[in-house]
This record gives C-alpha cells, structure tokens and sequence, in this order.
C-alpha cells in the first residue's frame, strides 16, 4: 500500500483488490479470513513468512487490503480462477465454510501441492470426509477452546479430550491474575519460593497495561496482579490453582449457551460434574433463563456458591460488562472466561477474570504445529528466545 491509498474509496480500493493469484513460492496461503487465523497471521509475519489470504467476500477483502495486507478477492465456484501457483506454496490454510474448505482442499491437491493443509471444521463429525479430499489435519476451533478452558475448570478432564491437540508439549507462557483468596495475596517470591513449589518461574507482571520484569524477591504481591509465567503445562497448572484457588466443592456455572459454552457444558457434565448453565434465552441445557447483568438472577442461580464462574458469551464486550458485574457481585468466585479476539483478553482480565483464553490464540497453537512443525506460546505479546548460554555470561538482564 502506498501512502495515496488512504484517501480512496471503497469502490476505487475495491478496483485494485487482486482477483488473481500469482507466485506464493514458501509461503503460507490462507483461504478464509476470520479471528480463528489472526495470531497465525501474526506468527508468520514474526517470522517473515509470506502470507497470502483468499477472501469471498468483497467487503473483508477491501478492508483487508485497505489494511496493508497480501489478499486475493476469489470465487472458488468459478471455475476460470487459477489455482496452480498453490502448488508452490509452504503450507496451505482453509477457513471458510466445510462445503468450500473442501473444494479448496481438493482443488489444491489437484493442482500438486503436497505441503501440510490445516483446516478448521464447523463439525467435528467431517473430520474423516476432509482428510479424504486432501486435509492434512482439521480442527473445530469452538470445540478445543471449550475443552481447553473445561481443562482449567474441572481436574476430572485431564489429560486433554481424546482427540484434542494438546497445546504444549514442553513448556507453555500464561498470564495468572492473583485471587483475592490467594495465598500469593500479600506475600512475596521469596516467601512463596514458587519456583520449587511449582516448577513455574514468574517472568513478568502486568502494570498499567505495561509488561514489566518479575517483581523483586522481596515486593509484596497484591490481590487482583496479573503475572506473567513459564514452565511446563503441569508447572502453569499448579501456579493457576495457588493464584485463583478452585474449590473441588459447588457447582460449576456456565454464563452464555454460545457454541463454546454447550460444548464445555457438554464436556463438563461428562466428566461428572454438577454444572449449571445461566442464559438469556430459554434452550436444552439451560437452567437459569434472564439477564447475566442483574444481580437478582445471578443470586437465583446461586453464583456466590459456585465453585468457578466460566464465561462463554456470544461478544468479547459483553464478556467484559458481565465479569465487571459477576466480580463485583461475587468477589470470591473465581471467573474463567472464553474470548473472540486476542486483544480482549487482557481486558476482560482487569476487569476481574482469572483467566481468559481466545479462539485464536488456541487455533494459532494448533496451526503452528501443523504448518510450521513447532508450537507457540498461547500469549502473543511475548516471545521465549532460545540462546547459548556463553551469550549471558556476567551480564545483567
């Protein structure tokens, strides 16, 4: 993009949206733009990959190239759009509609492309058909984000779902915000020696919306600090239930009957666990029907006495209006909470969440894996740099 390109309209910016594909030699083709391949976007261009995506509709297109970003306005039901460069490609990536994902999938096999084809699935159930037509792996990403935060909520669900991809295998970044119940409330590092009482190191601490270094040994923390950790996922795990204590007594209340809330519902009752489900509208499933804003029908559907509260709504801003409402309503309740964009995941967290995952940060996980042969940390804004250790002798970080 030029510095004119601002000043156009959307129809003149729509004349100059690419509608063919040329040369995507080693790089990474994403047809299907959405929240689900947003921090792979971003991954790949840390790591200055190319980055191509096929869009259908004109409007996200535009705005896409309005945005600085390499995009090709396609129609894969027209059958003069050449595929052939796709061949050369690093790795392919389908998001959009199963129907199309697996057209895309075909038509890029035909075309000799043999690299690894990630694709996200709305039903698990089609897994089996994709691999026929070309899918190296498929994922549904509503699915492993329940099963993932499910994990968080319930020791019952561990390991991960069968079928689940776990999203780290050797070490795994986490952002942990301190419980007012917490026995880390008040004391410091040293006291805790939370490195060998957990395996977990603190790395960082969010202040003022600005990541600074660990707290000293000797700094007191405070209710309500988020930390930055690193360590394996058992590591994570163990420092999780210290900063935000679960009791293993209460039910466990879902807030939201979104996609992701009836598959951890789903996952949870499975496991045994007593779950009730708050909803706004009446559906199978939901046990307490009004709205999550008013307290009168969080204290019916007996929020106080929960053992966890996990947020799966339909909006990243209503997730962030219901657990300013839900932590002030139940300041000892831990709150678990699903997003959309990654971006929102540190605000729902100030504003009183535990612990918040977003959809793409557990599909950029996935992907990597897939298509690049390694695996990311789950928190986008910090990066673990593997050096010799020569480098750092007699240094001061």
């Amino acid at each position: 993009m030029d510095k004119f390109s601002d000043h156009l309209t959307p129809s003149q910016i729509d004349g100059q949206v690419p509608t063919f594909l040329t040369d995507v030699s080693d790089g990474v083709v994403i047809y299907g733009y959405g929240s689900e391949v947003d921090s792979l976007i971003d991954e790949l261009k840390s790591r200055e990959i190319p980055v191509v995506i096929l869009e259908e509709d004109a409007a996200t297109a535009r705005e896409l190239y309005a945005n600085g970003e390499s995009v090709v306005k396609v129609s894969l039901g027209d059958d003069d759009f050449d595929l052939t460069p796709l061949a050369n490609a690093r790795a392919l990536v389908a998001n959009g509609s199963d129907e199309l994902n697996a057209v895309f999938a075909l038509a890029a096999r035909e075309q000799g492309f043999e690299g690894p084809l990630v694709t996200t699935i709305e039903n698990p159930t089609r897994r089996s058909p994709m691999m026929l037509v070309g899918a190296s792996a498929a994922f549904t990403p509503s699915h492993v984000l329940a099963a993932t935060i499910a994990v968080r909520a319930s020791t019952k669900i561990s390991p991960l779902v069968v079928g689940l991809q776990p999203l780290g295998e050797h070490i795994e970044i986490a952002e942990i915000r301190v419980h007012d119940a917490s026995s880390l409330a008040g004391s410091t590092l040293k006291r805790l020696n939370l490195r060998k009482e957990t395996g977990a190191t603190i790395v960082g601490r969010w202040l003022n919306d600005e990541l600074h270094s660990a707290p000293a040994p000797d700094d007191e923390l405070k209710a309500s600090d988020i930390l930055v950790a690193a360590g394996s996922p058992e590591s994570i795990r163990t420092l999780s239930n210290l900063a935000h204590p679960i009791s293993v007594s209460g039910p466990l209340v879902i807030a939201g009957y979104s996609i992701v809330g009836q598959k951890m519902a789903e996952f949870l009752r499975d496991a045994g666990e007593e779950v009730w489900v708050i909803n706004s509208e009446r559906a199978e499933g939901v046990d307490f029907v009004g709205d999550l804003l008013d307290v009168v029908v969080l204290d019916r559907a007996g929020i106080k006495n929960a053992r966890a509260v996990i947020l799966a709504l339909e909006s990243d801003s209503t997730a962030i209006f219901v657990t300013t409402v839900v932590r002030n309503f139940a300041p000892e309740v831990p709150i678990l909470a699903s997003a959309d964009l990654v971006e929102n995941v540190s605000r729902i967290q100030k504003v009183g969440a535990d612990y918040v995952l977003s959809i793409s940060q557990v599909m950029v996980q996935i992907m990597t894996k897939h298509v690049l042969g390694d695996s990311v940390s789950q928190q986008p804004r910090i990066k673990l740099v593997k050096v010799r250790p020569a480098k750092l002798t007699g240094k001061i970080l």
